[in-house]
């Protein structure tokens, strides 16, 4: 009975989950995260760790407070912060569904930061609004192995914000409109190239008149002069 309850409760979360971030606009936002070593599912580690207590401090230690959360349309991009990785060779990631299967998702370094005296990094990667964790899978350099643990997000904790993350749909809105600028002088310097082109223009052939008509006085002040001088004889 207990069993059924807590799958019902679980049923329910995520649910509310999914509606959440459906309902979210697109931008940038913070949210908290809680860790735990072992599958919050089952109760038990999948890296083949003994030592619950130890590896949920880890855990805690290496996660970054809150995430980054990206909403575009339809699509969801979380960044996390890892630290500790002057102990750690390689990265990977899954995320696990509200069935509890796990996939592998393509990471993206977008940064990094000092924490605790070390090097903190800040992995991007697509969710689902169903999935319920998503996993590191980090190798332990000292401990000689990988070490898996979960993330679950506390979406009522959403805020809009960046943080000390770098995101990538934000500058890429800021490219766009950096381009419209540019366009938009172009467009403006191109027209000021056309009016100063049509001012020389108009110049060139008052000057032109100007010429033609000095030409013509010219030749008609020596004209008069030559009547002049054949009256006189």
């Amino acid at each position: 009975m207990r069993k059924k309850a807590g799958a019902f409760i679980m049923s329910a979360l995520l649910v509310a989950t999914s509606l959440t971030v459906n309902a979210m606009d697109n931008g940038a936002y913070l949210a908290s995260v809680q860790t735990s070593y072992a599958n919050p599912d089952t109760g038990e580690t999948v890296d083949g760790g003994t030592n619950i207590a130890l590896g949920d401090s880890m855990c805690e230690s290496i996660v970054d407070d809150q995430v980054l959360i990206e909403k575009t349309d339809n699509k969801m991009y979380v960044t996390v912060g890892l630290g500790l990785m002057s102990n750690v060779s390689e990265v990977s990631m899954q995320v696990v569904n509200d069935k509890g299967e796990f996939r592998d998702v393509e990471l993206t370094l977008t940064g990094n930061c000092e924490r605790d005296n070390d090097t903190c990094n800040h992995y991007r990667f697509e969710m689902e609004p169903d999935d319920k964790y998503f996993s590191p899978i980090m190798f332990v350099t000292p401990m000689g192995r990988d070490v898996q643990f979960f993330v679950s997000i506390d979406y009522n904790s959403i805020q809009e914000g960046t943080g000390n993350f770098q995101s990538e749909m934000l500058e890429k809105k800021a490219e766009t409109k950096n381009d419209k600028v540019k366009e938009k002088s172009s467009d403006t310097s191109q027209k000021k190239e056309q009016v100063n082109k049509q001012n020389d223009k108009d110049n060139t052939s008052s000057n032109k008149v100007w010429i033609a008509t000095g030409g013509v006085l010219v030749i008609i002040a020596g004209a008069t002069l030559i009547i002049m001088k054949k009256r006189r004889k």
